[in-house]
């Protein structure tokens, strides 16, 4: 898909797809008079996948729930800490601004950083003096990436659980090309809000995402998302 290679066994690339997958959550617009010209087809759809995936009306309550939290999630910046499949845990800061627009920032000792800008996704490593881009579309976990969230159409929905507190939804895209899968993580008092996620890779490896300290509806300042290589310190043989 467009090159990004999920199921690369590399720190760096465990890196790069993991935070993919938290940018392309939160990178679908909401157009809400466009959803209501569609209401009609929408709900034909939608109850023709809930028959397709034989989904109890549980689950079918919870992708609901979620979709709806992402197609209202405007702009959205915290914390978080990542822990890869070796263990190694990675902190950083991230900012989102829909539609399309996040970066993220790792602290020291790594320098990496991934900016968006609504159409490029650009992968900046000052540690090995390359940038990578891509079009956004064409990155991995696009079931989350349209314009109208609907994860019905756009995901197979493998389980979920509700617990104490949490509601978790494990999702894998239905496109042949696509490998592996995602689980959600959500709390639900005092309001239903996304804290983690776990990538599982097409060999079947973990990459878990927590966020904190979120910060939702702020405008956020349009300069963090421009796309433009960086001017990488000469590296001496």
């Amino acid at each position: 898909m467009g090159g990004f290679n999920i199921g690369s066994k590399t720190n760096s690339s465990f890196r790069k797809t993991s935070v993919l997958a938290l940018a392309i959550l939160f990178s679908s617009p909401f157009h809400g008079s466009a959803q209501n010209n569609r209401a009609a087809a929408a709900n034909e759809n939608w109850n023709a996948n809930v028959a397709q995936q034989n989904l109890d009306a549980e689950r079918i309550k919870v992708v609901e729930v979620v979709d709806s939290y992402f197609k209202q999630l405007e702009s959205l910046h915290g914390t978080f800490v990542q822990t890869n499949p070796d263990n190694q845990t990675i902190a950083g800061k991230f900012y989102v601004q829909r539609p399309g627009k996040m970066r993220f920032d790792y602290k020291r000792p790594s320098r990496l950083r991934i900016v968006a800008d609504g159409k490029w996704l650009a992968i900046e490593d000052p540690d090995t003096n390359t940038f990578d881009r891509y079009q956004l579309k064409s990155t991995p976990f696009r079931m989350l990436l349209r314009r109208d969230v609907n994860l019905l159409r756009d995901a197979r929905v493998l389980d979920h659980a509700i617990g104490d507190n949490i509601v978790i939804l494990t999702l894998a895209d239905r496109s042949r090309n696509a490998g592996g899968q995602i689980k959600l993580f959500f709390t639900i008092t005092p309001e239903f809000q996304l804290k983690e996620w776990i990538v599982t890779d097409a060999q079947g490896l973990d990459t878990r995402i927590q966020v904190a300290d979120l910060v939702s509806g702020e405008k956020i300042n349009p300069r963090l998302f421009r796309v433009t290589p960086l001017k990488f310190p000469e590296i001496s043989e």
